[in-house]
């Protein structure tokens, strides 16, 4: 067995406390505001954006 020194321990707690973090669960819920005296609706804002592909079966 090989030990550590505290150097490598330590760098070695700091990742896996990071990676714990990364993947625990993260619970959300949704926040529903009355509109009640609010001018709300939807925004459609014109981007004049354009696509292209290649005409026929694809490769």
């Amino acid at each position: 067995m090989t030990s550590l020194s505290r150097r490598q321990f330590v760098a070695i707690a700091g990742l896996s406390g990071a990676f714990a973090a990364a993947v625990s669960p993260v619970s959300a819920t949704t926040i529903v505001t009355d509109t009640a005296g609010l001018s709300a609706g939807t925004v459609v804002i014109p981007t004049g954006d354009r696509r292209s592909q290649p005409t026929g079966p694809n490769p």
